[in-house]
């Protein structure tokens, strides 16, 4: 669940490379009194993510600016489409201007291409959840922007669950080994505790199988080959969760098999953002 502090924490991280200790050029070029009014528009078509981001990084700057908000969270956007206006300290906005930018096209962009793939699923009766490869330090806007997008973010962060990946298998030497450790580690919480394994082969999955685990994940470097042999032929006990690169590799094939939730892996990692820009209405307040 998006917070106020894990925004906050995130924005203060982003400020810090951006801003610094002050942004001179902005200083000398707009006095500190000065006022005005302006608004951010959309370049690209898509759908909007952004605003629980936006109301916070202007608290951060003390409340100087005054937001009217014209496209909500989810809501479609168009080219020159006006998503806010802003009326208040000229100088706040322009230090934080590629902030902005950036940050509302990449939780859009993330947002359109979500929405895109979960209203593909939903022909076929299927879910889309979070993907487990994340570029650190994005995973608060990235995960908030998944949601708006409506996918379904599994979990933040390793808490509550062991995920068992190929890579641990290999350091463990071999997969019966290291779900034996895992159980007599976790012990009498076992309950409170979700064991995930990853498998990449239809042999893997016939051994994690039969082993006392709760959710097998196919891992998105599996074959197609294997991936249609361990739906018609490895009897899944529960369903697993199917891992693609891209939602490219999506094949008509899976669409009746015992599995409903999707993870789609190259949502965060390849996002190419939506474009926004910041402009300053003539005049001073």
């Amino acid at each position: 669940m998006l917070t106020k502090e894990d925004l906050e924490d995130f924005l203060k991280a982003i400020e810090k490379v951006e801003i610094g200790e002050g942004d001179l050029t902005t200083e000398v070029v707009v006095p500190y009194p000065r006022f005005g009014a302006g608004r951010v528009i959309s370049k690209n078509k898509g759908f909007f993510a952004g605003e629980k981001i936006i109301e916070t990084l202007v608290r951060s700057s003390g409340e100087r600016i005054n937001l009217t908000w014209h496209i909500k969270d989810g809501k479609q956007i168009k080219e020159n489409d006006t998503v806010f206006s802003f009326e208040g300290k000229i100088s706040d906005v322009l230090a934080r201007r590629r902030i902005i930018e950036y940050v509302l096209g990449r939780a859009s962009a993330i947002a359109t291409h979500t929405r895109r793939i979960v209203g593909k699923l939903e022909r076929v009766g299927k879910k889309l959840v979070s993907p487990s490869k994340v570029v650190p330090g994005y995973e608060v806007i990235d995960n908030y922007a998944f949601t708006i997008g409506g996918g379904i973010v599994r979990s933040e962060g390793l808490k509550d669950s062991i995920y068992i990946t190929p890579e641990h298998v290999e350091y463990g030497g071999g997969i019966e080994q290291v779900v034996d450790c895992v159980l007599k580690e976790v012990g009498i919480t076992r309950k409170e505790i979700k064991i995930e394994v990853e498998v990449v082969s239809f042999l893997d999955f016939q051994r994690v199988n039969e082993l006392d685990i709760d959710v097998i994940h196919i891992s998105s470097n599996a074959t197609r080959e294997d991936i249609l042999k361990i739906f018609t032929e490895g009897n899944p006990k529960k369903k697993p969760v199917l891992h693609l690169r891209s939602i490219n590799d999506w094949d008509h094939e899976f669409a009746p098999f015992f599995f409903v939730y999707l993870c789609v892996e190259n949502i965060f990692t390849e996002v190419v953002p939506l474009e926004f820009k910041v402009k300053i209405e003539e005049g001073a307040l």
